[in-house]
């Protein structure tokens, strides 16, 4: 779907994104022509522990990549990345670099 003014350029916007569709699609498609259209806001430390966790627990079944998580509303990260809290987080090597922190 495409939004925006006539006289403006048009923004690109996913309205419903299947998991399931996006797991038969090439990763690199997901990741540089969908993911980057697709905004959820985490507004909370503990939303985004659980997120992570989530995540760690098998990257490959998650859609989303982390690094387009939008996690630009949480002004504490306490123990979000603490592998006593998760132990796998002791092997979290992911890129976030694209977080806007």
């Amino acid at each position: 779907i495409m939004t925006g003014a006539s006289d403006q350029k048009p923004t690109p916007v996913v309205v419903i994104l299947d998991p399931d569709l996006c797991s038969l699609l090439p990763r690199s498609l997901v990741e540089n022509n969908i993911m980057p259209f697709i905004t959820h806001v985490f507004t909370s430390n503990e939303k985004l522990a659980q997120a992570v966790d989530r995540y760690v627990d098998d990257p490959s079944k998650f859609f989303c990549p982390i690094r387009y998580w939008d996690v630009s509303q949480i002004t504490d990260f306490s123990h979000v990345f603490d592998a006593s809290r998760n132990r796998r987080l002791q092997y979290f090597n992911e890129d976030l670099t694209e977080w806007d922190l």
